[in-house]
């Protein structure tokens, strides 16, 4: 789906969603190479739950690139 569908459906600004991305926490499933264009997937929906959810959890960055539900928390 189009950034602004999927940034409808989860809550999320497309500049949310671009900042997300260059962080490496929520990345399209695919970049139009000419137009730059992003586009995600449904599935996506359950990892933008946490950047919705859980805006400034204190996450390793490394938490987020695999499976959102095993999180590894930092601190308590």
């Amino acid at each position: 789906m189009m950034i602004g569908d999927f940034a409808r459906r989860s809550r999320l600004s497309p500049k949310a969603l671009r900042l997300y991305d260059s962080l490496g926490l929520l990345s399209p499933s695919d970049v139009d190479q000419f137009s730059g264009y992003r586009f995600y997937r449904p599935e996506q929906l359950d990892h933008s739950i946490f950047c919705v959810c859980f805006p400034c959890a204190p996450l390793e960055r490394h938490c987020w690139s695999g499976n959102v539900w095993t999180l590894g928390w930092r601190g308590q």
